[in-house]
């Protein structure tokens, strides 16, 4: 192989190369579009979650409380079930 066919199969090479690299870009503008689109809503997500979090600490209490006055009730029935002697 002489030196100018060398170099024109690398220069053949090398421009198919630069094709490709072109053919790959809308998918990186694309993907990167899309990145963006996730961390926003990531965002929002976030954002509606610190919104819930005071409620559902306050629900979390409430169902504590639920739970202490359905024990003590249940104590109470049994002590009036329970046969008098």
């Amino acid at each position: 192989m002489t030196t100018d066919e060398t170099l024109q199969m690398i220069l053949e090479r090398l421009t198919a190369l630069e094709a490709k690299s072109y053919d790959t870009r809308p998918l990186h503008e694309r993907t990167r579009a899309e990145l963006m689109e996730v961390k926003q809503e990531l965002k929002e997500v976030r954002q509606e979650l610190r919104k819930l979090n005071p409620s559902h600490e306050q629900m979390v209490i409430d169902l504590t409380s639920a739970r202490a006055d359905v024990r003590d009730l249940n104590h109470r029935v049994d002590d009036l079930e329970r046969p008098r002697q």
